[in-house]
Order: C-alpha cells, then sequence, then structure tokens
C-alpha cells in the first residue's frame, strides 16, 4: 500500500472515531440487559393506546407499543441472515453538511460495505473474526481483528444501534409505538440521551427487524438523519466479501 494511503487511512480511521464519538453522545452508554417479550405480528397496522391489545378483525392480534414496554418489544426482534441494502447517512453541523452513501450486505456472518463520501470509496468487509479496508483500486487490504461482526459492521455504517436502545435509562424514553416509515411497518421510539440531550428518534422494522430509519436533533437543529432503500433478502454475491488479495 502507498504512503498516500496510509496516510489516508490513519485520516479514514481518526474521522470514523470522531463520528463514532457523536453517535455514541447520542446513545448513550448503559448496560445491556437481556429481555424477553412477544413478537409483534405484522398483519395490524397503525398505534394502539397503551396497554391495549389491537385486532383488525383480520389476522391475529398484537401488544401495544408503549414508552414502557418499547425496550423489551425491539429486544425480542431479529435480523435477517442474508440481506443487502443502500443506505444514505447524513452529518449536519452549523455552516454544512456531509453525506454518505454506503452499500452494505450480510451473508451468514460475513459483512461488505461500500462508503462513497466526496468522490472516494472506501470498502470494508468483516468475516471471520477479520476487518478489511481498502481503498477502491488497492492491491492491499489494512487487515485487523473483531470481535463482535454485528457490532464492529453496524459502527462502520455510522447506525444508532437498536441494542442500544435496549440498554437506555428507561426515563429517557418520551414518545414510543407502531409508525409507518417509508411504507415499513415500524417500532418507534423517541429518548433523549447524551451529555447535550439530543433527542433521536429511530425506526426499527418489525417485519426485518433492521433499523430502517432515524433523526436526530441538537434542540431544534437537525443532526443526523439516516435513511435506507429497499431491503433484498436475497444471498448477496459472494465476491462481496473478498478482498482484493483474494
Amino acid at each position: 500500500m502507498s504512503y498516500k494511503r496510509v496516510f489516508g487511512l490513519a485520516g479514514f480511521a481518526v474521522a470514523f472515531i470522531a463520528v463514532i464519538s457523536i453517535i455514541m453522545l447520542i446513545i448513550g452508554a448503559a448496560q445491556r440487559v437481556p429481555v424477553e417479550f412477544p413478537l409483534p405480528d405484522t398483519s395490524v397496522q397503525g398505534s394502539a393506546p397503551p396497554e391495549s391489545v389491537t385486532d383488525n378483525g383480520s389476522g391475529p392480534a398484537r401488544i401495544a407499543v408503549t414508552t414502557s414496554n418499547v425496550q423489551r418489544v425491539i429486544a425480542t426482534l431479529s435480523r435477517p441472515a442474508y440481506y443487502s441494502r443502500d443506505i444514505m447517512i447524513e452529518n449536519f453541523w452549523a455552516d454544512g453538511n456531509a453525506v454518505y452513501n454506503l452499500s452494505s450486505a450480510v451473508s451468514d456472518g460475513s459483512f461488505s460495505l461500500r462508503r462513497t463520501a466526496g468522490g472516494i470509496t472506501r470498502n470494508i468487509v468483516i468475516s471471520g473474526g477479520k476487518l478489511y479496508i481498502w481503498y477502491t483500486g488497492d492491491r492491499e487490504p489494512y487487515i485487523g481483528e473483531v470481535a463482535d461482526m454485528r457490532s464492529a459492521a453496524d459502527e462502520f455504517a455510522m447506525l444508532l444501534t437498536y441494542e442500544d436502545v435496549v440498554a437506555l435509562d428507561p426515563t429517557a424514553i418520551s414518545d414510543a409505538g407502531y409508525a409507518d416509515y417509508n411504507g415499513d411497518d415500524c417500532v418507534y421510539v423517541t429518548f433523549t440521551s447524551g451529555e447535550f440531550g439530543y433527542s433521536t428518534t429511530c425506526y426499527v422494522s418489525v417485519s426485518l427487524g433492521l433499523l430502517v430509519g432515524a433523526v436526530s436533533y441538537d434542540g431544534e437543529e437537525q443532526i443526523y438523519k439516516m435513511t435506507t432503500g429497499e431491503c433484498n433478502l436475497a444471498v448477496p454475491d459472494a465476491a462481496l466479501f473478498v478482498p482484493p488479495n483474494g
């Protein structure tokens, strides 16, 4: 790898750490508590009154989501073993913004991400406990170790992971329920956390168990937005998970 690439990768690492630091301020730090709760059925649309059960007369009933049980509901959702989708991340500040376009894929424990910003594409693969990072055109990737594939994948994708929502102080949650988000039936939760009291709303797909949208505000100013394209549940191309040196 050239010195230019090495310094570029180092700059990426610094920028990545800064972004993750901001995200961690948003989601806060807390210990995870394993819980169990009946998985909501996707046949019923819309919100329901607190602690009630909804039934539209055409399918199974499901329990209402409230601020007191949303963490337990989200904890029951599971992600598919195979999928691919596009993600757009926007970070905002007083005099500008940054847009990141991501193409991600997961295949039975392996993760692939192409992240493009400012005309530069970085490729990330996590597989078999190994992390590979390279710029498009590089012949040799950076290689590191990864203990938790899913956690590392979410961090590289700059996602506000819903596992962290489960770990929040319940008193930080101000609103929760069901919502249609870009045509996807979701559980949503709004919470305030972090040193600066950022307000964040996350939307988790009931059918996919994936975070499909999120927005964060510092007072009235938006500072973060995450949106996704359609999720493809077909097995991704195996070539997506192969680093340039094979």
